[in-house]
């Protein structure tokens, strides 16, 4: 029976019923506590399921009880370096995040580190391991960027990115998405050359597996033209700043958006790009009249 609820828990988390997923959950645990003792890791399972529910209905403090219960469960029943002990800790720094506990996050994000580098040492080919470790890569990259430092957050979303791959493929959306808080890590740390081929490269994924003039890829084209064109500036490379504008510009006024929101972020897109051509021209003239 706990089973069944702890899976009715899961179909409702995955339609959006949080509520009903919680109440699910919080039976599930119960009975499993009952049955099978408070130390039981089928316990764990279900409190770890309490805690996300807890943190997408923003009941922050209710999560990190649930998630701290489930890691004392599972440092007694699977030992203080197993993975699923590292899931738990990245679980608590993402509570400690939504607290604004920045130190109390990193803490918990790099405790979950060392377990899942020592695992990967020892089972490198595990999907599982592999996909957690870059979850909690991603976070500490969310976290290091939130604090300014843009280098570390380079290092550990370019590992990220790699195992990533390995396990989901070079196209994949979480790929892509990881790549482009590389990238803007990249820029951040004045290495606009690396955050500009890093881009590019997501657009060429994008290429690879859209149909041309799809709303999908003229979106992408020009988020990332822009984003490119950007790069370009820090490098204090006009020409190639106008021509990624120009392309962007070309390829936001392609999109026929569904939804007024998308129109509106369109035009707002179109209008930074205007903003941006005007200013780089005038630069350009403004050079060009002092070389006189």
């Amino acid at each position: 029976m706990a089973a069944a609820l702890h899976n009715c828990g899961l179909a409702h988390l995955r339609a959006g019923n949080h509520h009903q997923a919680l109440k699910a959950f919080e039976e599930s645990a119960r009975i499993r506590k009952g049955t099978l003792g408070k130390e039981h890791p089928a316990v764990a399972v279900s409190l770890v399921k309490c805690g996300i529910t807890f943190l997408l209905l923003h009941r922050f403090e209710d999560a990190l009880w649930s998630f701290r219960e489930a890691l004392s469960i599972r440092k007694h029943a699977l030992g203080t370096q197993h993975p699923s002990t590292a899931r738990v800790y990245n679980n608590i720094g993402c509570v400690h995040v939504e607290f604004n506990e920045l130190s109390e996050a990193r803490s918990a994000f790099e405790g979950a580190l060392d377990i899942q580098r020592n695992a990967l040492c020892h089972d490198p080919e595990s999907g599982p391991i592999r996909f957690g470790t870059a979850a909690t890569l991603c976070n500490l990259g969310y976290l290091y960027r939130y604090r300014g430092e843009h280098k570390k957050a380079a290092q550990v979303l370019r590992e990220a990115v790699d195992l990533q791959e390995a396990i989901l493929g070079s196209t994949h959306p979480t790929v892509c998405s990881t790549l482009d808080s590389l990238a803007e890590a990249l820029m951040n740390s004045a290495k606009s050359e690396e955050a500009y081929d890093t881009y590019l490269s997501i657009l060429v994924r994008f290429r690879s597996i859209e149909r041309e003039g799809s709303l999908r890829l003229l979106r992408a084209e020009a988020g990332l033209k822009y984003k490119m064109s950007i790069a370009a500036k820090q490098m204090n490379k006009r020409d190639c700043q106008i021509k990624n504008l120009q392309q962007a510009l070309q390829a936001v006024r392609s999109l026929v958006e569904p939804t007024n929101s998308a129109q509106l972020h369109a035009s707002a897109l179109e209008t930074r790009i205007h903003s941006d051509l005007r200013e780089t021209r005038e630069a350009m003239e403004a050079s060009q009249r002092n070389w006189v």
